[in-house]
């Protein structure tokens, strides 16, 4: 994973400045998310979010991820306005997105009123999907190669990282892969806009004072969806599953998760759904094992112990030798 540094992004914006005549100043890096993203003001006084992704040299799916927002936005779906994308062909070479700033902030939880707005967004994904942001190899392959690789390739990196950091996650990755193996040919959905990482941090809402508790705030309107410049072309019910990996407690569980495990199964059949819970599980799990501390994957190994375990409550699948 590359990231890149202020020097960088301040020279990217040099560039955007030449291009278009304008005074952009940079400002701080955001400090949520891994891709890089950094505050930019503008003349007009309206904050701006820039997004740098160093090492392509060409624009990629980003036009065609701009026409799906386009098509999105026309349907009522809260996406940002762009207003520029491109690539930066000096040193450092590689994709910029500038943005305008949703308003707004991150959602503080996710409740039922928050969910009615998130399913009926999700609604609005299906169908929606362009060819030019299929995945390399389709959504399935998308979906089950990652877990399924023993050849070479970063996937298959990442599978040895997995075995070699404890038995645990050892157990937990061949029984990944059991259950995908066993349901690999589960029906999927190939043709819904789906935004791949849509968690609770990237649901932009209004932020309005709780009815029911002094001093907490509560999420209100959806002022925007975030991050969706990665979004692919496959199952928008994958977006509903991220949202039940990463999102826990108990309130949660006992209203917002169980409506969430109902619409899922509506949309999706139980294997298919399982599916898309491995490759969830199997990213993080990676992601933990090389860059987290051990406590960090230790909570995350809890997090999809009951992950699974509602999974199992919901559909009678369990996965076989883990935990």
């Amino acid at each position: 994973m590359t990231v890149p540094g202020d020097a960088d992004v301040a020279a990217v914006l040099r560039w955007i400045n030449a291009e278009r005549g304008m005074a952009y100043v940079l400002g701080e890096r955001y400090p949520v998310g891994t891709e890089g993203a950094w505050r930019v003001e503008n003349p007009a006084d309206a904050e701006l979010v820039l997004k740098f992704e160093p090492g392509p040299r060409d624009p990629g799916p980003l036009p065609a991820v701009l026409e799906t927002l386009q098509r999105l936005g026309a349907r009522g779906y809260p996406v940002p306005r762009y207003v520029t994308i491109g690539v930066h062909p000096r040193e450092p070479v590689g994709r910029y997105a500038l943005q305008e700033k949703l308003p707004g902030d991150e959602a503080p939880r996710i409740d039922d009123p928050l969910l009615d707005q998130i399913l009926a967004l999700n609604d609005l994904q299906a169908g929606m999907g362009l060819p030019e942001t299929v995945p390399p190899g389709g959504w399935r392959h998308h979906i089950l190669q990652p877990i399924l690789e023993d050849a070479t390739g970063p996937a298959a990196v990442k599978n040895t990282d997995i075995r070699r950091y404890s038995s645990e996650t050892a157990a937990l990755l061949e029984s990944l892969r059991a259950y995908v193996r066993v349901h690999a040919g589960a029906p999927m959905a190939t043709g819904d806009v789906v935004h791949f990482d849509f968690g609770k941090d990237h649901v932009w809402t209004e932020i309005v004072p709780d009815p029911h508790a002094r001093g907490r705030v509560s999420p209100g309107k959806i002022t925007g969806i975030i991050d969706l410049e990665g979004l692919v072309t496959g199952d928008r019910v994958f977006d509903l599953v991220t949202m039940l990996f990463y999102n826990h407690g108990p309130a949660y569980r006992e209203g917002p998760a169980r409506r969430m495990w109902e619409r899922v199964l509506v949309l999706a059949a139980p294997e298919t759904v399982g599916i898309y819970l491995a490759h969830i599980t199997h990213r993080q799990l990676g992601g933990c094992v090389r860059w987290h501390t051990a406590e960090s994957t230790r909570r995350f190994l809890h997090t999809t112990a009951v992950t699974w375990e509602q999974f199992g409550t919901h559909t009678g699948y369990r996965l076989k030798g883990w935990p």
